[in-house]
């Protein structure tokens, strides 16, 4: 996956491998590598799905950038609405290639049980 904050909209993009941008003197970013590179075929472990759900947070929800966010938190309480959340879910799927009835994840209270939910799909597909 690739992490990078695009200079026109200040969004976020994911595709590739991870960076994380980190704001220099004026308005200029430098990017560090970060993350490790998944290759085709291997699974991200439940720490990997955590920190990839934080990321889109981040991005949908940007002025949470910088809060520590715990697994034990749930959206709704970090202030994302339900357009918010479906969408943080929906891009979790997508970057997991994961193709979930929206059904079965109506159960989860907080981000970790989304991460739960999300690692035991991806185990099976």
């Amino acid at each position: 996956m690739f992490y990078m904050t695009c200079l026109l909209s200040g969004r976020h993009v994911f595709s590739g491998k991870n960076i994380v941008p980190e704001r220099m003197a004026g308005s200029q970013f430098s990017f560090n590598f970060t993350k490790k590179i998944y290759l085709k075929g291997e699974k991200m472990n439940k720490k990997d799905i955590l920190e990839l759900i934080i990321r889109h947070i981040y991005e949908v929800i940007p002025e949470l950038e910088g809060q520590l966010i715990k697994s034990s938190d749930r959206l709704v309480e970090l202030g994302a609405n339900s357009v918010d959340r479906a969408e943080i879910v929906a891009m979790a799927m997508d970057s997991l290639s994961l193709q979930i009835p929206r059904v079965e994840l109506f159960g989860a209270k907080n981000i970790g049980e989304l991460v739960d939910v999300l690692y035991e799909k991806s185990k099976s597909a």
